[in-house]
């Protein structure tokens, strides 16, 4: 099993998921500023979130979700 445990692993995945959870997030608020905001939140915990320990990548996407919709419900 691999995990994400650097920026690096990060970046290439932030690359699979970003315009995702935007799309989510968009879907839920209508407002694409909003949403560009929530993103850049979600992906900015996401990965202070991977500084301070390794996240298991079969189970990124729903830990992601996850911290977009927490955000959402925030």
């Amino acid at each position: 099993m691999h995990a994400v445990s650097n920026e690096h692993e990060f970046m290439l995945l932030y690359d699979e998921y970003v315009g995702k959870i935007y799309n989510f997030i968009l879907r839920s608020v209508l407002h694409r500023e909003t949403a560009e905001d929530l993103t850049a939140t979600v992906m900015t915990n996401a990965l202070s979130s991977i500084k301070r320990r390794r996240i298991l990548i079969q189970n990124f996407s729903a830990w992601l979700y996850k911290i977009a919709t927490n955000e959402l419900i925030s």
